[in-house]
């Protein structure tokens, strides 16, 4: 608890006024980039990609209609791929 207090009362006393607004707009613009790729996969299971999307869908829609679109193509015969991005009900 101390320490929490300790933690709040620093990011009061130096951290930017705007720290929040900097940090959402930053992973706006490079979540991208985090969202692993499904052809690195070692295995078949894509529960991780599926999250990431999920993440990037709620942070940045039109990058990740792009990237989706991209995946459609690329990645059509990931049965896998596609039941995890389903069961998130990403697609």
């Amino acid at each position: 608890m101390r320490d929490d207090t300790f933690r709040k009362t620093y990011l009061q006393q130096y951290a930017p006024n705007d720290l929040w607004d900097q940090v959402v707009a930053y992973w706006k613009t490079q979540l991208h980039n985090f969202v692993p790729r499904p052809e690195l996969s070692r295995n078949s299971d894509y529960t991780e990609h599926a999250q990431w999307m999920s993440a990037l869908k709620e942070l940045a829609p039109k990058v990740y209609q792009n990237l989706l679109a991209q995946w459609r193509i690329e990645h059509q015969r990931r049965r896998n791929l596609w039941k995890a991005m389903e069961k998130l009900e990403l697609c």
